[in-house]
């Protein structure tokens, strides 16, 4: 079935998804994922949408077999949802993939991926209380990027100083970049 997905053969894979039996199966699930994945390939943006999310719908913490499944879709999605513009949806989509465990140099470039997302989306919140909600969730995960110096480190830095800026304290971003500035 693979090799017609990535031939463009949609039709003759959905009838073998609806020809098996368990509609819970994760050979059910695991083929509608290949689906979704290679109609995003081919640019079917509505057609993957509905099946990435019919499948989040239904499977919230997968099984050991379909785990992988899981991880590469909740990326591909959220990838998918932002080349289309839906920056709140890809968000939650990010949100979701630690729904399942994660190595660690993969939580932290989700990590990294959905802060600077927040600090997109924040300023565009209309509501002060939502605006403090989404800076605050920022900062606790730029946070966690603050202990283990690597290429997210500095990453972190400069969105904590984008946090403080986003909240009118130019003197608190200042003195933050200075502090972790080499000497």
């Amino acid at each position: 079935t693979q090799g017609l997905l990535w031939q463009g053969k949609f039709d003759e894979v959905r009838k073998v998804v609806d020809a098996i039996a368990d509609k819970n199966s994760p050979e059910f699930w695991a083929l509608n994922l290949a689906m979704a994945d290679a109609y995003y390939a081919f640019g079917k943006y509505a057609d993957a949408d509905k099946l990435y999310l019919e499948f989040f719908k239904k499977v919230d913490k997968p099984g050991p077999a379909l785990v992988t499944f899981y991880r590469d879709s909740a990326y591909k999605y959220a990838q998918m949802l932002l080349y289309l513009g839906k920056e709140r949806e890809a968000l939650t989509a990010y949100r979701r993939l630690f729904n399942v465990p994660l190595e660690e140099d993969v939580a932290r470039n989700v990590n990294a991926d959905m802060a600077e997302l927040m600090l997109k989306l924040a300023p565009t919140l209309q509501k002060k209380e939502e605006k403090a909600a989404m800076l605050k969730e920022a900062e606790g995960v730029v946070d966690k990027l603050l202990w283990k110096q690597d290429i997210w480190f500095g990453k972190a830095i400069v969105m904590k100083a984008h946090i403080f800026l986003l909240r009118g304290d130019v003197k608190g971003a200042q003195e933050l970049v200075e502090n972790y500035m080499p000497q």
